[in-house]
């Protein structure tokens, strides 16, 4: 993730554009066997990927944990 907040998490907009890429890429998995709707060919699941996405949501779980003690230290 590029752009940070002030506390150097990830900022909202980038967070919630990961999670809208994650969930249309499981959509596609679990109901088209992740198949392109053009093609019909169906799509590759590298490990590069998975190991990117999988630094991506530890970062965005991060982040709401950091909120979460924040709002419990500081209510």
């Amino acid at each position: 993730l590029q752009a940070l907040d002030r506390q150097g998490r990830p900022a909202q907009k980038d967070g919630a554009k990961i999670i809208t890429d994650l969930f249309q890429r499981r959509n596609a998995i679990a109901h088209q066997n992740d198949r392109s709707h053009a093609s019909a060919e169906q799509n590759d699941i590298t490990k590069e990927f998975v190991k990117d996405y999988i630094s991506k949501i530890k970062t965005i779980v991060n982040a709401i944990h950091s909120l979460a003690e924040d709002k419990e230290l500081h209510p």
